[in-house]
């Protein structure tokens, strides 16, 4: 064997020799990463989980949510279909003239906001109760209260102007002598209700819908000067408008005057209102 060959097998011994306490540290540092992760887990899992902290805004008040939109007049108008001067005119008139009152759990212009968001986003009862945090009774004796003052208020606000009528309109000026005796026009329309299993039938107008057929009268302007609610989506029009002439608050218009209806615009006796 040459001493070439002989130097190559004692370096081969040397490399093989000195590879395998490295092994072996490598393999003994693995063991041990793992045995710490072990120790770790267990030290986590034998803790109280921390809960996470409180958030520090809290829900606006009913009252304060009514404030912040009096303040925004996008806000107010989104939520109450008037602006926020609006608000206050008819607030400060059912308060002054109408009765709607404060009382110890609720201030009045809180209890027409609530009122005034219902009809005009159609809320359920219990979205109410937790926007404006109120109990459920609470928000049914205000809701009625509220209710109360504006029908008394729709009694000055929905009537007629002059009774007698004893001027033509200016409008009509240039159609003279063709529309001097009318007054006003009247209509019938249905507007969706929801009622009881029992009175659903009697309700359902001819398309199958559940409605309430109100009769409606305007004056030259385009103001309502009477509304009579309350007659079943089923009956005709014919029939409620026979019904309203009979009661004592129907604006009968004066003799030789007439109210003409917008179903046909054509000149009937059944669309003609006199008491004459």
């Amino acid at each position: 064997m040459s001493s070439t060959e002989h130097s190559d097998e004692q370096s081969s011994e040397i490399t093989t020799s000195s590879d395998g306490p490295k092994k072996k540290l490598k393999a003994n540092i693995v063991k041990l990463a793992g045995l710490g992760a072990a120790l770790a887990a267990v030290a986590c899992s034998s803790q109280s989980p921390v809960p996470n902290p409180q958030c520090p805004f809290e829900d606006m008040t009913g009252r304060q949510w009514v404030e912040a939109n009096l303040q925004n007049e996008r806000k107010c108008f989104e939520n109450f279909r008037m602006y926020p001067h609006s608000f206050m005119k008819l607030h400060n008139e059912l308060v002054q003239y109408h009765g709607l009152g404060s009382s110890q759990d609720m201030e009045s212009y809180e209890s027409l906001a609530m009122f005034l968001w219902v009809c005009a986003t159609k809320q359920a009862t219990r979205q109410i109760t937790q926007r404006f945090g109120r109990g459920m009774g609470t928000v049914s004796q205000k809701m009625g209260e509220v209710a109360d003052a504006m029908y008394s208020f729709a009694q000055t606000v929905v009537a007629v102007k002059d009774p007698e009528y004893k001027k033509i309109h200016p409008r009509f000026d240039e159609f003279r002598p063709y529309f001097d005796g009318c007054i006003g026009a009247l209509d019938g329309t249905h507007i969706k209700v929801q009622v009881s299993r029992k009175s659903r039938l009697d309700f359902m107008n001819r398309k199958g819908e559940v409605t309430m057929n109100v009769l409606g009268i305007v004056d030259m302007d385009g103001l309502f000067t009477y509304v009579g609610a309350g007659s079943a989506g089923s009956s005709h029009d014919m029939s409620v408008l026979t019904y309203y002439m009979g009661r004592p608050d129907y604006p009968h218009p004066p003799a030789g005057n007439i109210a003409l209806s917008l179903t046909t615009l054509s000149v009937c006796k059944s669309t003609f209102v006199s008491n004459g």
